[in-house]
Order: C-alpha cells, then sequence, then structure tokens
C-alpha cells in the first residue's frame, strides 16, 4: 500500500514541485521537457509514458501481453489503445474524450509522436508505439 504524503498534498501536487525543484536546479528531465515542448495534456503524457515503458524495460511489454490476452492482440507487447483508455481514464466520459483527442488533427497520431504499428481494423485494437525519435 503507498505510503500517505506527509504533507496532505496530492500526488499529482507533489509531482509537480519536484519537477519545479529540478527546473531550478537545471536538471533536464526529459518527459517534463517533451511535455512542455508538445503542450501536452495529462492524458497525452501518460499515454506516452504507457508507449515509452517497453523501450526502457521489457517487463513492461510483458506487462502488457498479459494485460491484453484476449483482447485479439497481435503481439501484445505494445499498448493497445483500449487499454490505455482502461488504464488512464475513470469513466465512460473520460474514455470518450481522450478518444476524440486521439482523433483530433494536432493528436498524438497525427503529430507522429506516437505510431499505430500494426494494422488494426479499429482504433481500439491499434498498438501504440512512441516514434523512434523521442525514445531517446
Amino acid at each position: 500500500m503507498p505510503q500517505a504524503n506527509p504533507s496532505g498534498q496530492g500526488y499529482q501536487k507533489t509531482l509537480e514541485q519536484r519537477i519545479m525543484l529540478s527546473r531550478a536546479r537545471n536538471v533536464s528531465l526529459g518527459l517534463p521537457t517533451m511535455q512542455a515542448a508538445l503542450g501536452l495534456s495529462l492524458f497525452e503524457k501518460k499515454l506516452v509514458l504507457m508507449a515509452l515503458a517497453p523501450e526502457v524495460q521489457l517487463r513492461y511489454g510483458r506487462l502488457y501481453h498479459y494485460l491484453q490476452t484476449g483482447n485479439h492482440c497481435a503481439t501484445g507487447s505494445l499498448p493497445t489503445v483500449e487499454l490505455a483508455l482502461r488504464i488512464l481514464c475513470r469513466n465512460d466520459s473520460e474514455r470518450r474524450r481522450a478518444r476524440m483527442s486521439l482523433v483530433a488533427p494536432q493528436s498524438l497520431l497525427a503529430r507522429q509522436v506516437l505510431r499505430q504499428v500494426d494494422g488494426a481494423r479499429t482504433l481500439l485494437a491499434s498498438q501504440l508505439q512512441l516514434a523512434p525519435e523521442w525514445v531517446d
């Protein structure tokens, strides 16, 4: 069980404070820098992180495969849109908004930050991969 935050602040607020402290110390953090450069929403930032995870540690690919078993996922080592929506959205309304953001003209897919790597017939079944230029 996660430890309670002694300051009484939420996780996101604490994370933002740590990022600001790192910036003040001239420590470059990849994901916050990318978020600022691309103007990513919190959902988009988390989606990028999900797509990056199997590039950093193969165990995330195995975890995605396990979570997607039975979802007609071809390889399963990359997150599908459906898995990302299940993990990142709390309710149907959030899922609809997030799904719409993926097909918007300025979406991560349209800007080629994320790629659909398989020939899935539906958006939900599509596996997402972070474009190579953003991995390193």
